[in-house]
């Protein structure tokens, strides 16, 4: 069994780029849903979501092949 690693600065990072999309001057996040912001929101998260799906599968065939 592939032992799973988090990259914690890969993924603070990731929450604080979605972050600046629709963010307040208070500091909180407004993203209301059909809003640009939200589809920018989902644009990213879709993103990540490829990255680290490819990422997966290229460890995955390498693994495969040792």
């Amino acid at each position: 069994m592939t032992k799973l690693r988090i990259d914690e600065e890969r993924l603070w990072q990731s929450h604080m780029d979605l972050a600046k999309i629709g963010a307040l001057s208070n500091g909180g996040v407004c993203r209301l849903a059909a809003t640009r912001e939200d589809g920018a929101g989902r644009d990213q998260l879709g993103s990540i979501r490829s990255a680290t799906c490819m990422r997966a599968a290229a460890a995955a065939a390498m693994t495969c092949r040792q």
